[in-house]
């Protein structure tokens, strides 16, 4: 029905904390109250609670970030689900070129991954992060080149 109830336990070295919540549904919210108790104090507070829509970041980006010297690089970021993790990579259309994202996840809004691949001989790590609202993503990425820290915006839409 419309009544959802559930209790917590939780214990530590100073003593036991219990809480009983009680609420109404009402489409995607939640409102209620939490009657707790720890040791021989007991209080009630309410609570509320809304479902957001969750945000699926698959699909096909179109990605553009501008490097130092004015350039800007574009590519596909394709991403998917794939045994229930999420997996990704970069793509050209104008060349035959990929690079594959590495520990895809998304926390919320925020996507996160990396990217390792070759350059002059060395391993280069670019870690990303990027906030997903509807239909666009900004994003930053965070290297280092010679030595040098370096740090740069970029941004996506998807297809």
């Amino acid at each position: 029905g419309e009544n959802l109830s559930f209790k917590t336990v939780r214990e530590n070295d100073r003593g036991r904390f219990t809480a009983d919540y009680k609420a109404k549904i009402a489409g995607d919210a939640l409102t209620g109250t939490a009657s707790m108790s720890f040791g021989d104090r007991s209080f009630e507070r309410e609570w509320s609670a809304k479902r957001e829509a969750a945000i699926d970041p698959t699909g096909q980006w179109d990605w553009a970030m501008e490097s130092e010297d004015g350039q800007i690089w574009e590519a596909v970021l394709n991403l998917k689900r794939e045994d229930g993790a999420l997996v990704g990579h970069f793509a050209r259309e104008d060349v035959d070129w990929t690079l594959e994202l590495k520990e895809v996840s998304l926390n919320g809004s925020e996507l996160a991954f990396h990217t390792v691949f070759e350059r002059d001989g060395n391993s280069v790590t670019i870690r990303s992060k990027a906030i997903i609202e509807g239909k666009t993503m900004k994003g930053e990425s965070n290297g280092a080149r010679d030595g040098e820290a370096w740090s740069r915006e970029w941004k996506a839409t998807k297809r």
